[in-house]
């Protein structure tokens, strides 16, 4: 084998994996970025369940009581809200809409 032919076989060889190695970098740079923006709408999606959540809870608090129909929804969205692994102090407050009487005071 000549000397010529080592170094064209080289060469494609060489540039072969070249462009096999570009390919995989994109792809695992392209996977990183779409895992980055899944973990964004993740947090964002977290943080807007924590704030509606949240108000519909001090809504209650502050109007002093709580439907069984307002309660069934609240807990849809703290079921939900659980499921998805979040935590915060909503354990707390909903033990309060717990306390809180089924309609008005002065009604029954």
């Amino acid at each position: 084998m000549s000397t010529s032919e080592l170094v064209g076989i080289l060469t494609v060889f060489l540039g072969g994996n070249g462009i096999i190695s570009y390919l995989i970098q994109y792809s695992l740079s392209r996977r990183d970025k779409r895992q980055e923006k899944d973990d964004l709408v993740m947090q964002t999606l977290s943080l807007q369940s924590y704030c509606n959540l949240k108000q519909e809870i001090v809504a209650l608090l502050d109007k002093a009581w709580a439907a069984e129909s307002e309660r069934r929804f609240l807990y849809k969205m703290y079921d939900n809200y659980k499921a998805h692994g979040w935590n915060g102090d909503m354990d707390a407050m909903m033990r309060q809409v717990d306390e809180l009487p089924y309609a008005p005071p002065g009604e029954s």
